[in-house]
């Protein structure tokens, strides 16, 4: 397909979604099929234990809450999990986001393409 023709489709598309929507599309696009089943859950059990003290992580689009620490770039950019200063609950992890540290559902986070894999 040439790069014109794409880019209508593109265009097409990007009006037929809404905000939410078009913002998934543009990060799943960022996953090749490898990382994609590799890196995502088949399962609860396995959501609440896939991310580690050390991994990258994006917000999900598809479940991200807004929440009131969203002012100071809470889920912009990349963010490492990092050891929390007291104990989580399960399915939670505590993000370092280049503006600030907050707890996180790990439904609410999606491993960082590869990317972002040398540097945030």
């Amino acid at each position: 397909m040439n790069r014109k023709r794409a880019e209508l489709i593109r265009k097409k598309l990007r009006g037929a979604l809404g905000e939410e929507e078009w913002e998934l599309f543009e990060t799943l696009q960022r996953y090749s099929l490898e990382e994609l089943e590799r890196n995502f859950p088949r399962n609860n059990l396995e959501r609440d234990h896939m991310f580690h003290v050390g991994d990258k992580v994006i917000r999900n689009p598809a479940t991200w809450q807004r929440g009131e620490s969203d002012f100071w770039g809470r889920g912009n950019g990349v963010g490492i999990v990092i050891d929390p200063p007291f104990g989580l609950r399960e399915g939670s992890v505590y993000v370092a986001w280049p503006l600030g540290h907050s707890f996180e559902k790990v439904d609410q986070l999606l491993p960082a393409p590869m990317e972002y894999s040398d540097g945030a």
